[in-house]
């Protein structure tokens, strides 16, 4: 379960980004500012400090990455899903596989090779996008020079893991482009939720004119995610970065949806403080305050009272990290009693 606080009237007026970002986030980390008089409906205030079709929301840290083959975390995660698009998206309430990129797809008799058959697109900076770059961005995914924390996800990919230990080449990955508009990728394996898997950031596209220009004029290509130098293909671009302060996205005029997209610009801060960022959605700075943790429970009761707090189903896996190395944990045995102990 996900608990959100934020302006539904906003939300439902500012539809495509901002409502899509909201919603994908864990949970709203949020503390009490004590400002607020309990006469209003509202936990905040209705009336927002900026035009109308803005969208200002925090997303409590700085991003690690904000490249999709290196990507990791949420904070970047979030942003890239709204600047990049992919082969599918997945329905929002249902989870079915969506054309996004791809408009329609062909599956192999043995369910291991998929054809994806692409709409005419482009980046932000005018360049068609081909299936040469989807080729590219998982090449460039497994790649051992890369050091991409997510490489494993591109195992599924005929040769993938082998390309990841160094024994064997990019080029004989189970990606290739048949023509402009023509992707063909090769599974190991069946895998039943591999269109899903497909709508994760890490099989976004990359824009390969990018990195040769950037090669070419001898700038470190691994600097292509800057303002003065990122190109995408989502809903939004990116136009500044004021480090640990925020961050702005605008419309993106080239992406071939942008006729659904509601906003102009979307504002991302990086306020860490959670009564900060609180305080801030009081006083109508922020549509919504954000974070990255689960709501207090304590601070439920309280809330749940306005109408600007919601609570929606969340799909989402958590797990531990633990030290197989030591014992007791070296045990396989043990390791399993301690699985079937948690409900």
């Amino acid at each position: 379960m996900v608990v959100l606080l934020f302006r539904l009237k906003v939300i439902t007026q500012k539809a495509t980004f901002g409502l899509c970002f909201a919603l994908s986030c864990i949970a709203a980390s949020l503390l009490l500012g004590g400002c607020q008089q309990q006469q209003s409906p509202y936990f905040g205030t209705v009336e927002p400090r900026h035009g109308p079709e803005e969208l200002w929301i925090n997303n409590s840290s700085e991003p690690e990455w904000l490249d999709p083959g290196r990507c990791s975390d949420s904070t970047g995660g979030e942003i890239i899903w709204n600047t990049f698009e992919g082969l599918v998206q997945v329905h929002p309430a249902t989870l079915k596989p969506l054309p996004a990129i791809a408009t329609h797809w062909d599956i192999s008799d043995d369910g291991r090779t998929y054809t994806f058959h692409l709409r005419p697109s482009f980046w932000s900076d005018g360049h068609a996008l081909t299936a040469d770059d989807f080729v590219f961005a998982l090449r460039r995914l497994v790649d051992p020079q890369t050091g991409s924390k997510y490489a494993s996800n591109g195992f599924i990919f005929q040769e993938g893991l082998a390309i990841s230990r160094g024994d064997t080449a990019v080029e004989t990955l189970g990606v290739r482009a048949i023509d402009t508009h023509t992707l063909e990728i090769t599974l190991v394996d069946p895998l039943p939720y591999f269109l899903n898997f497909l709508s994760f950031y890490s099989f976004m596209p990359l824009p390969e004119h990018l990195f040769q220009d950037l090669q070419n004029r001898g700038i470190d290509p691994d600097l292509w995610t800057r303002p003065e130098y990122v190109v995408c293909n989502g809903a939004f671009r990116m136009t500044d970065w004021q480090f640990r302060q925020h961050m702005t996205f605008e419309k993106n005029e080239y992406y071939w949806d942008v006729g659904s997209v509601k906003l102009d610009r979307i504002r991302v801060a990086m306020v860490e403080s959670a009564t900060t960022a609180m305080n801030m959605y009081v006083a109508g700075e922020f549509d919504w305050p954000g974070g990255s943790t689960s709501l207090p429970a304590e601070f439920m009761d309280h809330l749940e009272k306005y109408q600007d707090f919601h609570s929606h189903p969340y799909l989402g896996v958590y797990f531990y990290w633990i030290n197989t190395e030591e014992p007791p944990l070296d045990d396989p045995l043990v390791r399993r009693a301690l699985s079937l102990a948690i409900d």
